[in-house]
């Protein structure tokens, strides 16, 4: 989670990744990586806008 890293308050990231092997492997800090192509979707959407995560 971000707060763990910078300080602030308790966050999970959404990012894309430029080794897509490594997806569904645990090798972030709590990160949701995901495709680059995701990233582009929810880059349109509206801030605030909710994200429904299905594992």
């Amino acid at each position: 989670m971000l707060g763990n890293i910078d300080g602030g308050e308790p966050t999970v990231a959404i990012h894309g990744t430029n080794q897509p092997e490594q997806l569904g492997e645990a090798v972030s800090l709590g990160c949701i990586r995901v495709e680059d192509a995701v990233v582009e979707q929810l880059a349109g959407l509206p801030l605030d806008t909710p994200v429904e995560i299905r594992a």
